[in-house]
């Protein structure tokens, strides 16, 4: 139980552990999803290139003066692709969205017999429930990372891959066109994660002055408290704290807005910038014989889609970030507790799935009456320094029938869980039929 408690209380699993988990669990459960999503990055990180083929090709062909029936022919043949992409494409995303609920559902199944066959010591922890409920959080909680996991790793695949693949197109133009597209793409990322981080600093504040607020305006509404409200002249003291702690509310919205604000200033101006720079880099070259027309709207497409695909990359860095940690609390709460409920000799086999067998023997003395026999047992509650139950001996003989009578606290149910094994000993032994009842499996308890 201790170890339990101290894997649960870290999240000791590396990004690189929680992603390849993933993968593992959607080949293994979802095939075809998990396919679907390699798929459609590869789709997605292609039509941009396509798209962007398309005016270049026209403009190429004007150039050299190509035959009608090879212009036609080569405009056919790429528009036809296009076509045939974006369709894949909208199949591939639908069929992703389709998929998320059986992904889903998986988890919730996990989780529930996780709680159905979890040892029921750990079961009525608090630490245990806390985790519990943060994990049932991050799976139903708006924009749960978990639940979009297959999404997020798609778009976090496109983009990467979109962010070499383009990148290497414009580094044989020239290393300095690269640097217009990452370096203003890794301020913006930069100074938004600063106002983040002011945002998460001062939501608390702010939230807990709307808590405020909402209490103030409920006993203004409440029937119950308005005698008290007038009795007592409340009512502007009330008002005092509404308005105190909207001022506060407001200031801090204020505050991280202001710093969102300024970082999509920011965006804008060095956006403006890199276009800038990009378009007179590719005039000046085309100025100077180095490039044609056709090649300079091919690059000036490529640059915007190096763009997207870096801001697009830098925002899904966090929320692999938050997908990692979310992951790694689901795995330490679905590996917590494992084997510890009746570790007998055929408790492998149990959780296995394995049928556990009984001699004769054995099956014949379960038809009669067993003895149950404590030696000096004694029982603390985690968290607890006062023991429940302290250096108790008992012997109930094969047949016999007691009653337990006590007041409330002395300890009748927790006695009882210790001989149903619900619980162990904090010392002592509990032997049941004159073998110790941490032996038995789950089988031969029942």
């Amino acid at each position: 139980m201790k170890q339990d408690r101290e894997k649960m209380s870290r999240t000791g699993y590396s990004f690189i552990s929680n992603a390849a988990w993933h993968w593992r669990e959607q080949f293994t459960r979802e095939p075809k999803a998990a396919a679907s999503v390699l798929l459609l990055s590869f789709v997605a990180i292609c039509l941009p290139l396509l798209n962007a083929r398309l005016p270049k090709l026209v403009l190429q062909g004007l150039e050299e003066r190509w035959e009608l029936m090879r212009f036609a022919a080569v405009l056919l043949l790429l528009v036809a692709v296009l076509a045939v992409a974006n369709m894949l494409q909208a199949a591939l995303k639908a069929y992703m969205r389709r998929m998320q609920g059986p992904f889903e559902d998986d988890f919730n199944l996990r989780l529930l017999k996780k709680r159905l066959r979890v040892d029921y010591e750990l079961l009525e922890s608090r630490k245990f429930n806390e985790d519990a409920h943060a994990v049932y959080d991050s799976l139903y909680r708006p924009h749960s990372v978990v639940r979009d996991s297959s999404m997020i790793w798609q778009q976090s695949l496109t983009a990467a891959g979109g962010l070499l693949l383009y990148g290497l197109i414009l580094l044989r133009q020239s290393p300095l066109v690269p640097l217009l597209v990452l370096v203003p793409a890794l301020l913006v990322f930069l100074l938004k994660r600063k106002a983040m981080r002011k945002d998460h600093e001062l939501r608390p504040a702010a939230d807990e002055a709307a808590r405020k607020m909402r209490y103030v305006e409920e006993r203004g509404w409440d029937l119950k408290a308005g005698k008290d409200i007038r009795m007592y002249g409340l009512g502007g003291w009330l008002l005092s704290i509404l308005k105190r702690e909207r001022k506060n509310g407001e200031t801090n919205v204020r505050r991280w807005e202001n710093g969102y604000l300024a970082a999509n200033l920011c965006d804008a101006l060095l956006c403006f910038g890199r276009d800038a720079g990009a378009y007179l880099y590719f005039i000046l070259q085309i100025v100077q014989g180095n490039l044609p027309v056709s090649d300079f709207v091919w690059y000036i497409s490529v640059v915007s889609s190096c763009q997207q695909a870096c801001s697009a990359f830098l925002e899904n860095v966090e929320l692999l970030g938050r997908l990692s940690f979310d992951y790694s609390r689901l795995r330490l709460f679905l590996e917590s507790g494992e084997g510890d409920i009746f570790q007998g000799t055929g408790a492998e086999a149990e959780r296995s799935g394995k049928r556990v067998g009984t001699d004769s023997a054995a099956s014949s003395r379960w038809k009669e009456a067993v003895s149950i026999e404590l030696e000096h047992v004694s029982f603390t509650y985690p968290g607890s320094r006062v023991p429940t139950l302290k250096d108790l001996n008992l012997t109930i003989r094969p047949g016999e029938k007691i009653a337990l009578v006590g007041l409330n606290g002395a300890g009748k149910s927790t006695l009882v869980k210790l001989l149903c094994g619900l619980y162990r000993p904090t010392s002592g032994t509990i032997r049941v039929g004159g073998r110790p009842i941490s032996s038995y499996n789950f089988s031969e308890s029942q």
